[in-house]
């Protein structure tokens, strides 16, 4: 279906370009010991490795067996429904129908032939924005 997003809720902050110039500034002249004298970045010791990740015992394993159940897709896209309508119709052929949640950065002002091809896949939750580009896409 095609939904208005609540203007409050989905606002994103925006950061002062300054204030971002000045952060990244003292970030890229942040020295950090790294201990490895095979790297040469100066922020080497910035970055941890994360220990590997431990595989379940074999009983612990559940498997979903229906995908709709426990598969969402979620995409956003600015202005571009058609490439979303695409995206669901290659999911249904290769999955079947699965739920999938589309953000368009919007305005509202599609066809009803645009509507009509959102409206062939049931699962699909394609929400707009108002009319002022908050960046989400």
């Amino acid at each position: 279906w095609l939904s208005k997003s609540d203007d409050v809720a989905s606002r994103i902050l925006l950061l002062e370009e300054f204030s971002f110039q000045e952060d990244r500034k003292l970030v890229r002249n942040l020295v950090v010991p790294t201990g490895n004298p095979d790297c040469d970045f100066k922020a080497c010791g910035m970055n941890k490795q994360t220990p590997p990740i431990q595989k379940l015992p074999p009983d612990e394993i559940r498997r979903c067996m229906e995908p709709w159940k426990c598969v969402t897709i979620v995409t956003k896209t600015a202005r571009r429904p058609h490439l979303v309508v695409r995206l669901a119709q290659s999911v249904r052929d290769s999955y079947g129908d699965l739920p999938i949640a589309a953000f368009d950065d919007g305005p509202d002002d599609y066809s009803e032939d645009i509507r009509q091809n959102i409206s062939r896949y049931p699962l699909l939750n394609y929400v707009v924005g108002d009319d002022e580009d908050y960046g989400i896409a």
